[in-house]
């Protein structure tokens, strides 16, 4: 018996038969390590699991995405394994709240890496407690939210003077003490820095530079959401910057950055979306520079001229490329991207893996033409190409066999011969987003439940499909994280009662004008959807309160909850459904 089959024999039993899981300690250690790592990998894991296996993955826990993991069971792994052994612990996703934060501040002497994504912070003083773990090398404070003040970061940063990775979300305007801190402090160990701002902070010319001066090792430098009085690109780092993304901030004087700086020679990654600091001239200097630019993401630069774009490509070549976000430049046609592709070297060092066209509107021909040269290709977005066909899709198919995502929001298919095309050549896809494809019928949408069982995101809003593709995703997909089902008029209590009982892993839901939905869909998502932690269900009117009520009372990591006045939920309503679920954000 190959040994997949047998961890996933193991999975079934120790799911459904919890009294076992004493008896997995009996198992010799290799065998043990791997049970674990597939009881993290597929997202099972649970406290409960963690009194036993604990002390097989050497220090180094990630529970990303584990539903499951909470206070509990952070207290079990420290009892049972030993605070001081434990390195890293990765908790995005999980359920732990604040006070678990505290008593892995408390006991875990000896971590050096801590993601907290997303995590709210009841009380300052829960932040606080992490002053205790002074050896952290990497800690992950982003999105975090509730009690979160600038003076208790800046003792953060003080006290844990080893941070080498730091990533924050700044959720107060005055950020002056915070960046003295971090330059005091941490500035010249600091390899990573991530700071994102709320709407109007002002990050000053100052700021950008005391950063630059006294954090000189500086590889990877993210700045996101904030205006600035930026005068030059100098101030943004030397030449051991590798990674720089500068999106969504506004510059009060974008005339003085047409001239790239050249101690940014060995950026190896650069992000710009949604900004209007680049103009062609500084475009072109930057491909001339930096020759071993990996990463390019020019999301939402739309005035940035297609000859512009053209010249850079052609003139300065880039053997490195590997990630290609063109978004937004509507204004690209056939001739200009085919120079782009022909600049590619033959004999990429690294080939392109992923690959953002979305919003093209005029790219035709071109695209089909050089699909033998995407054969290493990963992530697709084919969003909004109004212009594309189906056999351009079918070619891209029978070229690009390891895809593990696309996404063809929109895209003007003429009927099945894409889907089945993708099904036949691209057997690995994780993602697939198929809004808006109005002419696809089940005969190709059955066919995904039948050839992507490593599937882990679909969204089929606003098609014409049935009960039997989620009937078919239900017994093929067992992976499924997330499933979107917007306004699709015939799908009924059948198909998302199937799915919910096939697929136990979806965290995220969205049955918004699904019409046909009843209490007995309700029902069923309150008994088998343990894993859900968004659910929007606008306009799903044959939902009465009283299911609502039951989803939020038994889906315990229920966090956000989209409804519509069709469910005519009063005020007791809300007060009882927070009363069920005090960290729960209700959108009507």
């Amino acid at each position: 018996m190959p040994l997949s089959l047998k961890l996933a024999c193991i999975h079934t039993i120790f799911l459904h038969f919890p009294s076992y899981t004493p008896h997995l300690v009996r198992l010799p250690l290799e065998l043990r390590y791997l049970i674990f790592s597939s009881f993290i990998s597929w997202k099972v894991i649970s406290s409960h699991h963690l009194l036993y296996l604990s002390n097989t993955l050497h220090g180094v826990y990630d529970f990303t995405s584990c539903w499951n993991i909470n206070d509990k069971g952070i207290e079990n792994l420290i009892k049972n394994f030993g605070g001081n052994n434990i390195a890293e612990l990765h908790l995005k996703g999980t359920t732990i709240t604040s006070l678990g934060v505290v008593f892995i501040s408390e006991n875990c002497k000896n971590l050096r890496v801590l993601n907290l994504y997303g995590l709210a912070f009841k009380k300052d003083d829960h932040l606080r407690s992490l002053r205790r773990c002074a050896r952290l090398e990497k800690l992950n404070l982003k999105k975090c939210t509730g009690e979160i003040k600038e003076r208790t970061l800046c003792e953060i940063i003080s006290s844990c003077g080893c941070l080498s990775d730091l990533s924050l979300s700044l959720l107060f305007p005055n950020l002056q003490n915070v960046i003295q801190a971090i330059a005091d402090h941490i500035g010249p160990r600091l390899l990573s820095l991530k700071l994102r701002f709320i709407k109007g902070v002002v990050f000053s010319h100052s700021q950008l530079e005391l950063i630059k001066t006294r954090c000189t090792n500086l590889k990877s430098l993210d700045i996101v959401g904030v205006n600035t009085d930026l005068r030059n690109w100098d101030v943004l780092g030397g030449p051991s910057l590798e990674s720089l993304n500068i999106s969504h901030i506004i510059v009060s004087n974008p005339t003085a950055l047409d001239r790239f700086s050249d101690t940014l020679h060995g950026l190896k990654s650069l992000s710009a979306k949604g900004n209007g600091i680049f103009n062609g001239r500084c475009l072109r200097e930057i491909f001339a520079m930096c020759p071993l630019l990996e990463n390019i993401s020019l999301k939402a630069r739309v005035d940035i001229a297609p000859q512009n774009l053209e010249l850079a490509f052609v003139n300065h070549p880039l053997r490195n490329l590997k990630q290609l976000c063109l978004s937004g430049c509507k204004d690209i046609n056939d001739e200009t991207f085919s120079h782009i592709v022909s600049s590619f070297p033959p004999d990429f060092e690294q080939p392109l893996t992923n690959l953002d066209l979305s919003g093209m509107w005029h790219l035709q021909k071109s695209l089909g033409e050089a699909a033998a040269k995407f054969v290493h290709l990963q992530t697709l977005d084919l969003s909004m190409c109004k212009s594309l066909t189906t056999e351009i899709l079918i070619k891209i198919a029978e070229n690009c066999h390891v895809l593990e995502s696309i996404e063809l929001y929109m895209f003007p298919m003429n009927g099945d011969e894409g889907i089945t095309a993708l099904t036949r050549h691209c057997p690995f896809l994780q993602r697939i987003g198929l809004y808006g494809l109005k002419r696809l019928t089940d005969e190709s949408t059955i066919l995904i439940g039948k050839k992507f069982p490593f599937l882990k995101h679909l969204d089929v809003s606003a098609t014409n499909i049935s009960d039997a593709t989620l009937v078919s995703v239900s017994t093929g997909c067992p992976l499924l994280e997330s499933v979107f089902t917007n306004n699709c008029e015939f799908i009924s209590d059948r198909g998302i009662i199937a799915l919910l009982k096939g697929c136990k892993l979806i965290q995220r839901l969205s049955i918004n004008g699904c019409k046909l939905l009843t209490g007995d869909c309700a029902e069923v998502m309150a008994s088998q959807s343990k894993a859900l932690n968004y659910l929007s269900m606008l306009h799903c009117f044959k939902i009465a309160t009283s299911g609502i009520i039951m989803i939020v009372r038994e889906c315990k990591n229920l966090k956000v909850l989209k409804l519509s006045p069709d469910h005519a939920i009063s005020q007791n309503d809300l007060k009882n459904l927070k009363a069920m679920a005090p960290n729960l954000v209700v959108f009507l």
